[in-house]
């Protein structure tokens, strides 16, 4: 999910992810781009915090943050 944030005068860009059973966060990066990097930081930061990451089913809505090479490889 992508949400806005204004921050001095400027937008920002707020990346969550969130366990849907849950409704938790469980990663989430603040930037100022939408570059590809800062979702993989989001995915890291998930990747960190689970214990059993690899039983995991990522949902997305196919934006094009998500269709990164480096992304799809992570």
């Amino acid at each position: 999910m992508i949400t806005y944030v204004i921050v001095v005068d400027e937008f920002a860009y707020l990346k969550l992810i969130t366990d849907l059973y849950s409704r938790k966060i469980v990663g989430f990066y603040l930037s100022k781009t939408l570059e590809a990097i800062r979702w993989i930081n989001t995915l890291k930061m998930v990747m960190k915090t689970t214990d059993d990451f690899e039983n995991l089913i990522h949902h997305s809505d196919r934006g094009v943050q998500y269709c990164s090479h480096e992304y799809v490889k992570l």
